[in-house]
C-alpha cells in the first residue's frame, strides 16, 4: 500500500485515447508514447500489438511496440510504492489489471496518471474514461492476476525513477541486438550515469564500440569495467579489442589475468579462441600502450 501521507500528483498532460472495441491495447500504448515524447495514434499501433484472434495484446508485443518507436518499456517492481514514484517523477504508469474474475478474466491495459493520498485512489486513463478513479484496494486487487505487470515508456536518456539497472539493461539490450546501436548506446550511457559504480554498463558500451570497429573507444571502456570490477568477459573482449589494434603483449595480459580469474573454467573455451585470434606481432599505437588500456 503506498503511503498515504504523501502529496497528490496528477500528471494532467499525459494524452488522452478512448479505446475501440477489445483495442485497450493500442490506447494505452499510444497514451504511454505520447507521454514519453512519441506521439502515435492508436490506429497507427493496431497493426503492432492487437492480435485479433485473442481480442487483445500481448505484453510481449506491447514491449517490442515501443522499440519500434525509439522507446523502451521498462518493468518497474510491482508495488504501488513504486507507481507513485513513478508518478512522483513525471513518468505515467501502463499497467495489466484483471477486471473480471479469476476464473472468467477480463484483461486490461490502463495508464495511471495519479494518486490522491487523502482518499487512496489513483487516477487512470482507461478505456473511453479520461479520468477513471480506481481505489488503492480495487487496484491491487485488479492488479495481482498479472503478477504486477506494470512498465514505463522511457526516452533512452531517461532511466525510470523505480528501475533498477538490471530492469534497465534487460529494457535496453534488445535494440544492440536489433542492430539499433545508437539507441542501445544512448541507453548505456544513461545507465553509466545512474550507476556509475556499476561495471555493467561500460562493458556494453565497449561492446558497442566494439561492434562499430571502434577499438579504441572499446579499450577504454572496457578498461572503465575493469576498474570498477575485474571480470572475466570485460578482460577477454578488452583482449579481442587490443589484438585488433596489434597489441598483442597486452591482450595476453589480460587473457592471462582473465584466466585466473576464471576458477571453474566457465569461460575456458571462449578465452581460448580469442588467444587463437591475436595477432602474431605486436604493433601497438603509443597511446595505446601509454595509458588507454591501463585496468
Amino acid at each position: 500500500m503506498p503511503r498515504p501521507d504523501g502529496h497528490a500528483v496528477e500528471l494532467s498532460s499525459v494524452p488522452f485515447y478512448p479505446q475501440k472495441r477489445y483495442q485497450c491495447g493500442p490506447a494505452a500504448l499510444a497514451t504511454a508514447l505520447g507521454a514519453s515524447g512519441e506521439a502515435t495514434a492508436p490506429d497507427a499501433l493496431v497493426s503492432e500489438v492487437y492480435l485479433p484472434d485473442r481480442k487483445g495484446s500481448l505484453q510481449s508485443e506491447i514491449i517490442a511496440a515501443t522499440r519500434r518507436h525509439d522507446r523502451v518499456a521498462v518493468r518497474i517492481p510491482g508495488t504501488q510504492d513504486a507507481i507513485v514514484r513513478e508518478l512522483e517523477s513525471g513518468q505515467p504508469v501502463l499497467v495489466l489489471l484483471n477486471l473480471g474474475f479469476s476464473w472468467l478474466p477480463v484483461w486490461h491495459y490502463a495508464v495511471v496518471v495519479g494518486y490522491q493520498p487523502d482518499q487512496q485512489t489513483y487516477v487512470l486513463r482507461s478505456g473511453v474514461t479520461e479520468r477513471k478513479m480506481m481505489t488503492t484496494g480495487a487496484l491491487a486487487r485488479s492488479w495481482k492476476y498479472s503478477h504486477q505487470w506494470a512498465v514505463v515508456v522511457s526516452s533512452l536518456d531517461r532511466v525510470p525513477a523505480s528501475a533498477d539497472q538490471t530492469q534497465w539493461l534487460a529494457a535496453v539490450a534488445p535494440l544492440e541486438s536489433l542492430n539499433r546501436l545508437d539507441l542501445a548506446a544512448q541507453g548505456y550511457q544513461a545507465a553509466a550515469a545512474r550507476w556509475p559504480d556499476s561495471a555493467m554498463s561500460w562493458t556494453a558500451l565497449g561492446n558497442i564500440a566494439a561492434r562499430r570497429a571502434r577499438w579504441p573507444q572499446a579499450v577504454r571502456d572496457y578498461g572503465k569495467a575493469i576498474t570498477l570490477q575485474d571480470d572475466v568477459v570485460a578482460r577477454n573482449n578488452r583482449a579481442s579489442a587490443l589484438g585488433a589494434l596489434q597489441c598483442r603483449k597486452l591482450a595476453i595480459a589480460d587473457l592471462d589475468a582473465a584466466q585466473l580469474l576464471d576458477t571453474d573454467g566457465r569461460y575456458a573455451s571462449a578465452l581460448s579462441e580469442t588467444r587463437k585470434e591475436l595477432p602474431n606481432q605486436d604493433a601497438c599505437p603509443a597511446d595505446i600502450v601509454n595509458g588507454d588500456s591501463s585496468s
